[in-house]
């Protein structure tokens, strides 16, 4: 349900390019690392659906947030999911 939304907001609204890809394991454990300013993790968002859009395994990622994400009326139960 919310793939299709933020598929659209990454190629759309955002533009998100991808390089080093190739970088990412097909299976096992991965960490991937990123830094961003702001209130709303919208950039783990975009990396999550990148990733799962453009690695030829279709990886999903597990992001890691602040309380604070999980706390919001809304975002917070979507976040758990």
């Amino acid at each position: 349900l919310v793939r299709p939304l933020l598929r659209f907001f990454s190629r759309s609204w955002f533009r998100v390019e991808v390089s080093g890809i190739e970088n990412l394991p097909d299976e096992g454990p991965a960490l991937v690392v990123s830094n961003h300013g702001g209130v709303l993790p919208v950039d783990a968002l975009m990396i999550s659906t990148a990733v799962h859009e453009h690695h030829p395994a279709h990886r999903n990622l597990r992001a890691l947030a602040a309380d604070l994400c999980f706390d919001l009326p809304v975002i917070g139960e979507v976040a758990r999911k």
